[in-house]
C-alpha cells in the first residue's frame, strides 16, 4: 500500500492493526483460548516495524513477517 502521499494514513493503519491485535489478545486470554499462544508471536515485529525506515525493503519484510502468526491464530480460534 503506498500512502507516501499522506504519512498519516500508514500511521493510522500501523495503530489500529496494534489496537485490534491486543485487542484481540485481550479477548482470547480472558476466553481462556490456546489461539492467543499463536497470536503472541506477532508482538515481536509490530513492537520492531517503528524502528525500521518505511521506506526500506526490511520494514515491508518484517510487517509481512507477522501474517503467519495472523493466519495461525485465525485457523485455531475457538479450538480450546
Amino acid at each position: 500500500m503506498d500512502t507516501s502521499g499522506v504519512r498519516w494514513v500508514h500511521h493510522a493503519v500501523y495503530v489500529s492493526t496494534v489496537l485490534l491485535t491486543a485487542a484481540a489478545g485481550v479477548q482470547l486470554a480472558a476466553r481462556g483460548d490456546r489461539a492467543l499462544w499463536r497470536l503472541l508471536p506477532v508482538a515481536l515485529p509490530l513492537a520492531a516495524i517503528p524502528w525500521r525506515s518505511a521506506r526500506s525493503r526490511g520494514h515491508v519484510l518484517l510487517a509481512l513477517s507477522a501474517a503467519p502468526a495472523y493466519a495461525a491464530a485465525l485457523g485455531s480460534a475457538g479450538e480450546g
